[in-house]
């Protein structure tokens, strides 16, 4: 700001001894001496006679610490001092002027002189801007919260429903059933106990708490009986006054023999091997540990599962982990497997394998920016299987065994879900004994009092993959490949990425009913999902402001958001290998006719979850899932012989190419981790878990060194927007979880870093507040994941520099300030009215708002401006998740404070 009395003036008139204000018509701007309007000195400079006094410039505002001050290129040599008695001389042309590192406790004041004669290039000097890095201090930056409020008071009981939903068509009898349940903060304290009529085994486990040591997220498990119709509502008490769930029993203990996993009269032994052994009430079903058959076009093969270690762990029930290598003769070979092991319903095993590619082999480079494998083959074989059946349970009917091995080959094409047949055969050697589209992948052995049934989740939808039956003398080989040998050709297989498989067995006397296979299989092929009423789930504020309220004026965007999903989930999505799970377009910003895939760019979990939060439509849970799973194995970089890229995931094409690697990681993309959690709160899937992890040790492996930020990578392009925005929402998502404290510390840094900068260059969202006359403006563009993130961080810390940050984007939002000149922040740009940039800042900032009703009508405004009456919009897949978002949180923060109705 320039003080009362400067000299300066807005008419540009040379030797008049003022500064002159220049506007400069960022349309027209061809000799570019400034990006905005400028201040400008006399000609002649004091060496030449000259009479202009020194230009005082002073910064307000600023958050306390340390920063590196630069200023823009005077074009000429000029001097600057940050006291008026040390001065800097700059050289002219050569960029911008490097100020040092200065400590702010209050205002900052530069001083800028036209004293020096530049040689060959006489004539005024010109002041863009300031720009102010900050430096971080490990002991300075957060402003601890006081004291939280007491709790709110509460029902010694509470009570709400659980609904159960079977899509499998069967009942199920004492299944397992997962379910994550949000409370509000002080809504359940881990003290409170809690109730599940006409359930058995309920156990509870607290996964997050709130800042004040109350239960976020709880886990609860039970064995349920689940009719065929559904939804089956239970009622859910909890409170103080409720008895305590149980604890969840100890996971298997090692002795002398190994392990012994049990589920029913299932006992599944494990020593050397994946296992070593399974029974069944006495009775031998498979003598022998798992083995597998991995082979590549360059002429690898590997045929043994070398174990390295066995961990009894204790997720959604308990079980082992066990983790090794692939290898041959005993020597290891470069991918690493783990299978999880656990019981899923009596006498069902449910298990989960999955193979890491460590290669670095390198094939089709021009398809990919790293190493990868021509995979030919990728199988598991469970072998010594103790069951001679005459003839095999295929999903097609029962065909005598009277070959040597027998194949369900699930094949198809299609470029999307709506174009996908999903043929399938099953196979005797050459003969076809059936085919047609779209199967489930189960098959049933059986002789006289035994019997041993092998499903395999999403068998249509991970296609190509085939569930093979062999002969083996007295013995029987079960194999499933998750990659088969011919049909499926050669894939090109990433460095670093998984391919992972779920599997039941289930063990039976060999006269087992049709209904109970089907029932025990869909344990792990269906599993029973638990979810409360949408309602609860808008009410805790654990995804942020949501609301199931459908108001009239918004019914346009309403029915443009359900018409996307449903268009999303038959047209903007492909079965196969890699791509199940992820979203294309056939049009993005690069265009072409091919399928760029969006690797959950802008979060897509986290919209769906938002959406089902809203809806309480399962539709939306289980399209989250399948999105979270397919971004944890196939998208996230879980080994890399470039060390800085491990952990980070893979980036959506920026060209033409079609595949899922095609980019490698950075900070704009170091995100994605909210909605991989809230997956995992929800469903249980541990494997999320790692991925999150993985991305925020990324994040921290990257970030720059101790010391001033710079405007380069990895802070560069759209600078807080992306670079910090998204790496500080995988930290605070992840740190909420884990309290790791490394990801603390760089999280701190990040929003220190965020909540300081002060870059006029690159429209940081908080550059403004300290100009004055204004000509540097902060955009929302691309801002909605730092927006999250800064409000994540607060909800875990209470920093009150966030809510001081929030409460100038609303003086901003609200033009609460002169306007901007430059091209792109007019008032009426894209940038500043679009729903993706107005819809989560005026949503969050509500939050902290003394009187959000004006806010929160800006953003209904823009809501209906880009959804009109009478007109079902159609939407970009890359543009969903911000979009419905902030739609989603709109809606909320309205109903939240919208005026009681009498």
């Amino acid at each position: 700001m320039l003080p009362e009395g400067a000299p300066v003036t807005e008419d540009d008139r040379d030797d008049d001894g003022l500064w002159a204000i220049c506007q400069i018509d960022p349309d027209n701007n061809p000799w570019l001496f400034a990006e905005n309007t400028v201040l400008k000195s006399d000609s002649r400079s004091a060496e030449e006679g000259g009479t202009l006094p020194p230009l005082q410039l002073t910064a307000h505002g600023l958050l306390p610490g340390l920063y590196q001050a630069f200023a823009s290129d005077p074009k000429r040599d000029a001097a600057f001092s940050l006291d008026a008695r040390d001065w800097l001389r700059a050289v002219g042309g050569a960029g911008e002027v490097a100020l040092g590192v200065v400590r702010v406790t209050g205002p900052l004041t530069v001083w800028v002189d036209h004293r020096y004669l530049t040689a060959d290039n006489p004539g005024p000097v010109y002041v863009d801007y300031l720009r102010l890095m900050p430096v971080y201090e490990v002991d300075g930056g957060l402003e601890r919260p006081t004291p939280p409020p007491p709790y709110l008071e509460r029902a010694e009981i509470t009570q709400t429903q659980l609904c159960l939903l079977n899509g499998a068509g069967v009942p199920r009898h004492q299944e397992w059933v997962t379910a994550g349940l949000p409370f509000a903060r002080g809504a359940f304290h881990v003290t409170d106990g809690l109730e599940l009529p006409g359930t058995s085994a309920l156990t509870a486990v607290p996964l997050v708490t709130w800042p004040d040591g109350s239960v976020k997220w709880l886990r609860v498990c039970f064995r349920a009986d689940v009719p065929a119709e559904t939804p089956t509502p239970l009622r859910l008490r909890y409170g103080p006054a409720v008895p305590a769930a149980a604890t969840p029993p100890p996971p298997p203990q090692r002795t002398a023999a190994g392990y012994t996993l049990r589920a029913g009269a299932l006992e599944v032994h494990v020593q050397d091997g994946v296992w070593d052994g399974i029974v069944l009430r006495g009775q031998t079903l498979v003598d022998r540990a798992p083995a597998v058959r991995l082979a590549t076009d360059s002429g690898l093969q590997l045929t043994q599962l070398l174990v390295d270690s066995a961990t009894p762990e204790h997720a959604a029930t308990p079980g082992l982990l066990i983790t090794g290598r692939l290898g041959h003769d005993g020597v290891a070979g470069p991918f690493r497997f783990f299978a999880r092991l656990c019981e899923r319903a009596p006498e069902t095993l449910g298990i989960t394998f999955g193979v890491t590619n460590e290669a670095d082999e390198v094939f089709q480079p021009e398809r990919g920016c790293g190493p990868a494998v021509p995979l030919t083959e990728l199988t598991l074989v469970i072998g010594g299987v103790q069951v001679s059946p005459a003839s095999l349970e295929w999903p097609s009917g029962a065909v005598p065994f009277v070959t040597s091995d027998q194949t369900l080959l699930q094949t198809g094409a299609g470029r999307s879900v709506a174009e996908f047949l999903g043929a399938w055969s099953l196979r005797a050697g050459q003969q076809t004994l059936a085919e047609g589209e779209r199967t489930e992948g189960w098959v049933d052995l059986r002789q006289p009092g035994r019997g041993l049934a092998v499903g395999v989740r999403e068998f249509v939808e991970r296609y190509p993959g085939a569930l093979s039956v062999r002969r083996q003398g007295d013995e029987t080989e079960v194999e499933v490949s998750l990659w088969p040998r011919h049909e499926g050709g050669i894939l090109r297989w990433a460095q670093g990425t998984q391919l992972v498989t779920e599997m039941a067995l289930f063990a039976h006397d060999g006269s087992a009913p049709a209904t109970r296979r089907q029932a025990c299989l869909a344990a792990v092929l269906h599993p029973v999902r638990a979810v409360l009423p949408a309602e609860h789930y808008c009410q805790t504020g654990v995804f942020g402001p949501l609301s199931t309220h459908r108001e009239q004026r918004l019914a346009p965007y309403l029915d443009s958001r359900d018409a996307f999903f449903q268009d999303l989930l038959v047209h903007r999505r492909a079965y196969g290998r890699e791509d199940w799970g992820d979203f294309f377009d056939n049009n993005g910003y690069v265009r072409g006719s091919g399928r760029l895939w969006t690797n959950m760019e802008w979060e897509f979990p986290a919209y769906l979850i938002h959406q089902f939060a809203c809806t309480g439509d399962a539709d939306y849970l289980e399209a989250a899932e399948q999105a979270a799973r397919h971004f944890a194995s196939i998208d996230i970089i879980h080994h890399s012989s470039r060390p800085a890229w491990q952990g980070g995931s893979y980036v959506h094409t920026g060209d033409l190419r079609e595949g899922h690697q095609v980019d490698p990681p950075d900070f704009a993309h170091a995100g994605w981790t909210q909605g991989l959690l809230w997956v995992h709160y929800l469903c249980g899937d541990e494997l999320l878990v790692e991925a999150a992890n993985g991305l925020a040790d990324y994040v921290v492996r990257n970030m720059p060194p101790q010391g001033p930020y710079q405007t380069q990578p990895a802070f560069s392009m759209w600078n807080c927007s992306r670079q910090a925005g998204n790496p500080i929402l995988t930290l605070a998502s992840v740190w909420d979880l884990t309290r790791r404290p490394e990801h603390l510390a760089a999280l701190d840094r990040l929003v220190d870093f965020a909540l300081r900068v002060q870059d006029p260059r690159l429209g940081c969202w908080s550059t403004p507040f300290y100009e004055e006359p204004v000509h540097h403006r902060p955009s929302p563009d691309y801002s909605g994941i730092l927006f999250r993130g800064l409000y994540t961080y607060w909800q875990l810390t209470g920093d009150a520099r966030v809510a001081r940050a929030f409460n100038r984007l609303e003086d901003f939002l609200l033009g609460r300030h002169p306007l901007e000149t430059r091209r792109y922040l007019r008032p009426e740009s894209y940038y500043r009215q679009t729903i993706v940039n107005v819809g989560v800042p005026c949503a969050l900032s509500a939050t902290f708002s003394s009187d959000p009703g004006p806010l929160i009508e800006l953003g209904l405004k823009e809501l209906e401006r880009g959804f009109p009456a009478g007109e079902v919009k159609a939407v970009g897949v890359r543009s969903a998740p911000g979009v419905f978002s902030s739609g989603a949180h709109l809606i909320g923060a309205h109903a939240a404070h919208a005026e009681p109705e009498q």
